[in-house]
């Protein structure tokens, strides 16, 4: 009788573990059949317009739109796996022309590969034998060391790597093989020892490191490839969901490299969305999320939706179920490098570059940063410590949230940025290519160190010594868009300058104080940070201009100087932002109340013991929170970086709602 009872409770036990969620029975759920397809059938159906299939004349060859500066491969490719995707016929013989007229660039290696594994029984016989014969032209290059995981641009060797293994398998090439699976193991070994990828939670390029990955896992014949490929994979959508933001939907900072359309609000990570969270996000077509201007973007975008993606339940599920606050920790690294602005203004080729020779170039130590993002329904603030490569294009500080409390369209959204301006030059130059690049981007002059805890960033600046000649301003600009990304009014109520409100004008004024803005139910203070002047006009400027709100922070303003290289890195600027809102503060008098409250010390330090090597001390108190630092800035060594006196923890990985050792190479 005991034994029936004890079989009958054993059964009945196994009943209630069937009925437990994956999750509870101590695994996690990664399957992936719940994309939502139907959304990438709709975007399909709706892209080949007869403009766009009037973008190849009849012999083939790419003509795109007569306003695009550039005729590489990347677009036409991209556009060809779209037109097969899609089922759409006469975009896929005008693919096929394409490619029987292909010209023999490099750059897509992957995605020729990817073609001819994926899409072989639609492409046609001559334009196979067009593509076979440029692969195998082309093949040895890719073998070669550069194409590693060397701790820079991660979506170079993602792609490589694609194409090792669906060349090596498709032609028998063992060679390929092993280098693409060597490849695969060293991408591991980087998501080991950091959270996230040196370039990680990248709009621009996060899509160009998912989209080979998940073409090897897709098309792979080697089961332990593919195994591999689908944790990298898994590890890739952790460091982008982390930082999607359900109330703006939108992926928010920091970002390793971003584009001015980036800033404006949109990105490529948007048509992976569309599979991935399905409903979590709002369904706009291509045409609609857009400008006309960024025809090419779209042309990137539409590629995807052929691709099997392979992102776990459980990492939707965690978006979807997310509690706010929420809170993200990471470490990534990269290697050292030199200005790529600063190459070009001194006329030097990077591949003619010798490392044995001195360059009057300032070099950027390689580096392992602290990612931090905090977010709460009304908004959200990342940082990196450190910035990835040279900076150009890293937003190591960023602010979003929605303009007046809730999104009514994809452009209601605002992310706050900021630069670095020498002699009041914001834009790249040069003449606009329709790259988002020049005479577009907001270029970086300046070099950030930035100490972030929760919803307080102390953000700290120096200029890029390249600059130091002829110098005739220097400030540092907080940037805050209008609404409609910049193209619609002004939505911020209040802008106070200390105890001062100046809502609704341009202000200047000498002396810094602490600005405080309300924009719908969010609150953010900037407290300046500018230890060093060596004469302006005014001190302070805020004043609208092309589609934002700019506050700026003077060193200077005068007539053209020139500085030494030590001295021009000794002049510092920068920050401390803090961002609230209304279910924090029940006022924004009482937010300011605070804010005013807070003490700063900013000073250099220069002792005889460290040979008058020169620290900059930064120290930020509000009384319940302190953050202090201190760094070199001529070498950008860093001392300490701590919060309450205790240095700021740098865990590998750590976030709210995942354990850690149950995700890919952290414990899995």
């Amino acid at each position: 009788m005991k034994k029936t009872f004890e079989t009958f409770l054993f059964a009945v036990c196994l009943f209630v573990m069937a009925l437990l969620p994956t999750e509870a029975k101590g695994q996690l759920d990664r399957s992936y059949d719940h994309l939502d397809k139907e959304r990438a059938k709709d975007q399909l159906k709706h892209f080949f317009t007869p403009e766009r299939l009037a973008y190849f004349s009849k012999q083939g060859e790419w003509k795109g739109k007569e306003e695009w500066g550039f005729t590489r491969s990347l677009e036409p490719l991209a556009y060809c796996q779209a037109a097969f995707a899609s089922g759409h016929k006469k975009a896929i013989a005008q693919a096929n022309r394409y490619l029987e007229n292909f010209p023999d660039y490099y750059q897509e290696w992957h995605r020729v590969n990817f073609l001819l594994s994926k899409y072989g029984a639609l492409v046609s016989e001559r334009a196979k034998v067009k593509l076979e014969g440029h692969l195998k032209t082309i093949a040895d290059g890719f073998l070669e060391d550069h194409w590693n995981f060397v701790g820079t641009n991660d979506n170079f060797p993602c792609m490589a790597t694609c194409g090792n293994i669906l060349y090596g398998e498709r032609t028998g090439n063992t060679i390929q093989v092993d280098k693409g699976r060597e490849r695969l193991q060293m991408f591991k070994e980087q998501l080991t020892r950091s959270g996230v990828n040196t370039e990680y939670s990248s709009q621009a390029y996060c899509f160009l490191q998912i989209e080979p990955i998940a073409m090897i896992a897709e098309m792979t014949q080697d089961s332990t490839i593919k195994k591999l490929a689908l944790e990298i994979e898994e590890r890739l959508w952790i460091d982008v969901l982390a930082h999607y933001h359900l109330p703006t939907a939108k992926m928010v900072g920091p970002w390793s490299r971003a584009y001015q359309w980036d800033m404006r609000g949109v990105g490529l990570p948007f048509a992976m969305f569309d599979f991935v969270l399905g409903d979590l996000t709002p369904y706009f077509r291509l045409d609609d999320y857009f400008l006309p201007s960024e025809e090419w973007i779209k042309v990137r975008a539409a590629s995807c939706y052929g691709n099997e993606y392979h992102c776990p339940k459980y990492l939707v599920d965690w978006v979807k179920n997310r509690q706010y606050p929420f809170h993200f920790l990471a470490t990534a690294d990269g290697c050292a490098s030199y200005d790529d602005r600063g190459m070009e203004k001194l006329g030097i080729n990077a591949d003619a570059m010798d490392p044995f020779v001195d360059y009057d170039l300032e070099p950027y130590g390689a580096w392992n940063s602290r990612i931090e993002t905090y977010m709460t329904e009304k908004y959200t603030i990342g940082s990196a410590s450190i910035p990835y490569h040279s900076g150009e294009q890293t937003e190591s500080f960023l602010l979003t949230y929605p303009k007046k409390n809730i999104v009514k369209s994809p452009k209601n959204t605002a992310t706050i940025f900021s630069r670095f301006i020498v002699n009041g030059q914001e834009k790249l130059s040069g003449p606009t290519d329709g790259y988002g690049d020049r005479g577009i981007l907001y270029s970086e002059r300046g070099r950030r160190l930035v100490t972030q805890h929760k919803n307080t960033a102390v953000v700290l600046y120096r200029p890029k010594r390249y600059n130091r000649e002829q110098v005739s301003s220097l400030s540092v600009g907080i940037y805050i868009p209008n609404d409609q990304w910049g193209d619609g009014a002004n939505t911020i109520d209040e802008i106070w300058v200390g105890d001062d409100n100046i809502s609704g004008k341009d202000f200047t004024a000498k002396g810094h104080k602490t600005i405080y803005v309300k924009d719908g139910d969010v609150y953010m203070a900037f407290v300046p940070l500018v230890p060093v002047n060596y004469g302006s006009e005014y001190d302070l400027r805020i004043q609208e201009r092309e589609g934002y709100t700019v506050i700026e922070f003077f060193n200077y303003q005068g007539k053209p100087i020139d500085f030494t290289r030590n001295q021009f890195a000794l002049i510092g600027n920068g920050f401390v932002c803090e961002v609230a809102s209304t279910k924090e503060y029940s006022s924004f008098e009482q937010f300011r109340k605070k804010m005013g409250g807070a003490k700063v010390e900013d000073n250099y330090k220069a002792y005889q013991h460290y040979r008058k090597n020169p620290h900059r001390y930064v120290k930020y108190d509000r009384g319940d929170l302190f953050i202090e630092t201190e760094y070199s800035p001529i070498d950008e060594g860093v001392r300490y970086q701590t919060v309450n006196g205790k240095n700021v923890i740098k865990p590998v990985l750590e976030t709210d709602g995942l354990e850690i050792g149950r995700i890919p190479f952290l414990g899995y």
